[in-house]
């Protein structure tokens, strides 16, 4: 596919208009070996570290594929304009003061000087492409060329240096700083490096999502390729402060409409940046895994039972070995060793290099998914041999079964330089540290999991202008057109309630409308069996214009919060979980973002113990799934066919054997001007 950002990203020539920083840049492209041309542009100056200069970009001896421009903000925009009309092929921005400061008119006019030739930034750190030994770079890396590997998005150029200068053995393809992304974003940077048959995966470290859409184009794109996607975000997208009445709104974080979008395009989501180097160490080698099955190899009881201890915690599973497996192991240990997953396997042939082959490649070459060896080696003046025959019957092992495997320490310290320097050419990964190990095989099944159904594009949502707050009687009734069932019942006047009941029939539900959490205020009275109970109930309710008088359901096998509201700039948020009167303090739920299909719905359900009860919990009858399926279905559909909905939200769901029921609702929509 061919992109706006071939020509800067992989140029042939380069420009760099500046005074230091500029020519740092030079220095950084000759150290990683870029073939390319090389000019300068300063005005005051007769070289810039060796290059000669001229004094404008209108003297340059040929149009540039890509340019550092690194004077100061005013500038930067009449250079960006001259780069533009001389046809270069894009621009990285350094300079900072511009919509990070507050001056959004700067940025305009940043954009409009540039016209459709793209940039990266301003205020950013440009980026590095190893692959191509480009280094549009003003500060110091720890990149080196390679010939392929994990790439990384980050919209701080700290952070990109920072990265680049990791000692996990991840091989780095290139660091991308984006920073204010007025030009490129983080999605139009990932669509340019899914095209480069050279990358591996991509890393994201994200404060902000500029076009969410486009970014789940580009994960989509991702997922269907296989090239794993690990974000990192700090920022978050900011939660919509205006709608604070509704239990979903309390149950979101900042962080849920971030989680919905990586979670529906197979994006895996990381909190600590060990977990995003690792990772992508991991699956920058073995792509998205078929399964989450692990078999483990250690020669210590110890090291077994923490690996066993901490599976769960990130999504992993060890099995019993099959038992013609099982008996191959025994062949090789004898009696002394209990076979079991993970397995402690003694020091019984510690130093046998024929021994522990033969037990490797029987391990390594069973059902499971991923292999991992526990190994820490002497980090200072210990001598390091007495490992080197479990690690080269490993790498052998491997070799035979050519099944996924890697290497790794109980403690990030005990993961030596010789260790990763004996498997730098095997395709084995050294991880440092169990839980991040188990973590990225985690991960790499879940995004292998994800490619089961490669979901359409999401619905985007913009923010409202201002809100109004619908009452339950008027939410129902949006709730009832979308075609969800809600209880029989009437909205009337103090003195019509007992006539009400006595239409509906007893028992009944008995609401004071206006107010927003009613139970709070006891302004709620449920179950009420008969006249002198109604009677009492509406003394003891507060007293209000009008009263919500509905029949009172009973039977349910679950009680469900079910809501969807605008999440802007991500899309529409769809909660689903355990509800009830105790919804905020149990949490549990799930997130989604809409449209979701029905397989998407169950899903979600499963991920929360409300899907338990669902299924049916000891011995009760199994609730009607499909009609809660049919009912979020209704509700997504209704919301996002609206022009004016903000948040619906059904609390609690009431889910039967057969059907569910609307029992409570609140709703809140955009305002007319």
């Amino acid at each position: 596919m061919l992109s706006r950002l071939d020509r800067l990203l992989a140029p042939a020539g380069i420009a760099v208009i500046g005074g230091d920083r500029a020519g740092r840049v030079i220095e950084n492209c000759r150290q990683l070996g870029f073939a390319g041309d090389l000019w300068a542009v300063n005005p005051h100056r007769e070289t810039l570290a060796g290059v000669d200069c001229v004094a404008t970009v209108d003297d340059l001896p040929g149009t540039p594929d890509a340019a550092f421009v690194a004077v100061d903000n005013a500038a930067t925009v009449d250079v960006v304009g001259r780069l533009a009309a001389l046809g270069a092929g894009g621009a990285v921005c350094y300079a900072a003061g511009f919509s990070e400061t507050g001056d959004e008119e700067l940025s305009r006019r940043l954009v409009e000087a540039a016209g459709p030739m793209p940039l990266i930034g301003p205020n950013c750190h440009g980026f590095i492409n190893a692959l191509s030994r480009v280094a549009l770079w003003p500060d110091q890396h720890g990149c080196v060329p390679v010939d392929s590997g994990a790439a990384l998005i980050t919209q701080s150029g700290n952070m990109g240096i920072s990265l680049s200068m990791q000692q996990r053995g991840l091989d780095l393809a290139g660091v991308y700083t984006l920073g204010n992304q007025v030009s490129v974003n983080v999605a139009e940077c990932l669509h340019a490096l899914l095209d480069d048959g050279r990358i591996t995966a991509v890393g994201i470290h994200v404060e902000g999502m500029a076009d969410a859409q486009a970014f789940g184009e580009a994960a989509a794109r991702a997922l269907e390729l296989g090239i794993p996607i690990v974000v990192l975000d700090t920022g978050r997208t900011a939660h919509s402060a205006i709608i604070t009445r509704s239990h979903t709104a309390s149950l979101q974080s900042d962080g849920t409409a971030m989680a919905a979008l990586f979670d529906r395009y197979g994006v895996a989501r990381v909190d600590r940046l060990p977990d995003l180097i690792e990772t992508l160490n991991v699956v920058s080698r073995f792509g998205p895994l078929q399964g989450n099955r692990m078999a483990s190899l250690s020669c210590s009881g110890g090291e077994a039972s923490l690996v066993a201890d901490r599976a769960g915690v990130h999504g992993v599973a060890f099995a019993e070995f099959p038992p013609d497996q099982a008996e191959g192991i025994s062949a090789v240990l004898g009696d002394r060793v209990t076979v079991t997953n993970p397995l402690d396997y003694h020091t019984f042939i510690w130093g046998d290099g024929g021994a522990l082959t033969d037990l490797f490649t029987r391990v390594t070459g069973g059902p499971q998914d991923a292999t991992m060896l526990i190994m820490d080696v002497p980090n200072r003046d210990g001598d390091p041999s007495e490992w080197w025959p479990t690690l080269d019957a490993f790498v052998d092992a491997q070799r035979t079964s050519e099944r996924p495997a890697l290497v790794v320490s109980t403690l990030g310290e005990n993961l030596t330089d010789a260790v990763r320097s004996r498997l730098a050419a095997t395709g084995i990964p050294a991880v440092s540290g169990i839980d991040e190990a188990l973590g990225a095989v985690g991960r790499a099944a879940w995004i292998g999991s994800r490619r089961a159904a490669i979901p359409g594009p999401h619905a985007p949502a913009s923010p409202p202008a201002s809100i109004r707050v619908v009452d339950e009687a008027g939410a129902k009734r949006m709730i009832a057109d979308a075609g969800i069932p809600v209880p029989p019942g009437a909205e009337v006047p103090h003195e019509g309630v007992v006539a009400a009941a006595e239409t509906i029939g007893y028992p009944v539900a008995l609401k004071a409308v206006g107010y927003e959490h009613k139970a709070e205020a006891g302004a709620v009275a449920i179950g009420i069996a008969d006249p002198a109970a109604l009677a009492r109930a509406l003394v003891a309710m507060p007293v209000t214009e009008s009263y919500l008088v509905e029949r009172h359901i009973t039977g349910a096998i679950a009680e469900l919060v079910v809501s969807i509201r605008r999440a802007p700039p991500v899309g529409w948020v769809i909660t689903l979980g355990h509800g009830g009167r105790l919804v905020e303090l149990a949490v549990d739920v799930a997130y989604l973002l809409a449209p979701a299909t029905p397989q998407m719905i169950r899903d979600a359900l499963h991920a929360t113990k409300a899907g338990v009860l669902l299924d049916g919990y000891r011995g009760a009858p199994p609730g009607d799934l499909d009609a809660v399926v049919d009912a979020v279905d209704r509700l997504q559909r209704a919301a996002l066919a609206s022009s004016d909905v903000v948040e619906i939200e059904i609390n609690p769901l009431l889910v039967l054997p057969s059907g569910v029921w609307a029992v409570d609702a609140s709703a809140t929509v955009e305002a007319s001007p």
